[in-house]
């Protein structure tokens, strides 16, 4: 016997975390881990059993970068004892095709931004500053502490995850204390390049 289903009974695949209710999971997923996982992050695997959703929906869910319908991010709250309130998701800003798109026409200059293609931890953090950039739309925040602690691979990582919310991204190391000249001629050049291209 089959069962065939009409366009009606699909859900709809609309929402994705915001900032604020990405954070709150993320706060919570740590605890959980800490309190019931000795201190070990939860695999996708442990996730799912967790959630009873598949490994591909938490995967969408995590990365916030392809929508999920509300009810899938509800069980995924639930499984760690939250309520999703209508601050916690929204549809994506744009759709996804035109986001990739405008993703590739983002006038960007990376300079000497050090790889972060291998990156962990971190996750409250990043969402902390991505909360503090995107959402409340801070003009300055410090990265601040003794060198070799990951700031500059911070930075970069936080920079890749939110190229999609900027027109123009400048990347420039002020390690070794560059001249303030030579520091303003790369950014006024990248600067007059973007300007023709606009024009």
């Amino acid at each position: 016997m089959s069962i065939h289903r009409s366009s009606k009974a699909k859900r709809d695949r609309g929402v994705i975390l915001t900032t604020k209710g990405w954070q709150k999971l993320q706060q919570a997923m740590q605890a959980a881990a800490a309190e019931q996982n000795w201190g070990q992050r939860f695999t996708r695997e442990q996730l799912s059993d967790r959630t009873r959703l598949s490994l591909q929906t938490i995967a969408r869910i995590l990365k916030r970068e392809a929508a999920v319908d509300r009810l899938s991010i509800e069980y995924f709250l639930r499984g760690f004892e939250l309520t999703l309130l209508p601050g916690d998701y929204a549809p994506p800003t744009a759709p996804f095709e035109e986001l990739a798109t405008r993703q590739d026409d983002l006038h960007q200059d990376w300079g000497d931004a050090i790889d972060v293609s291998i990156f962990y931890g971190r996750e409250t953090t990043l969402a902390q500053l991505q909360l503090w950039l995107v959402e409340d739309k801070c003009r300055l925040v410090a990265l601040l502490g003794i060198g070799g602690i990951g700031k500059s691979a911070l930075a970069v990582k936080l920079g890749m995850q939110l190229q999609s919310e900027f027109d123009v991204i400048v990347w420039r190391s002020l390690q070794n204390a560059p001249p303030l000249e030579d520091f303003l001629k790369s950014v006024c050049n990248f600067c007059c390049i973007y300007r023709q291209q606009i024009r």
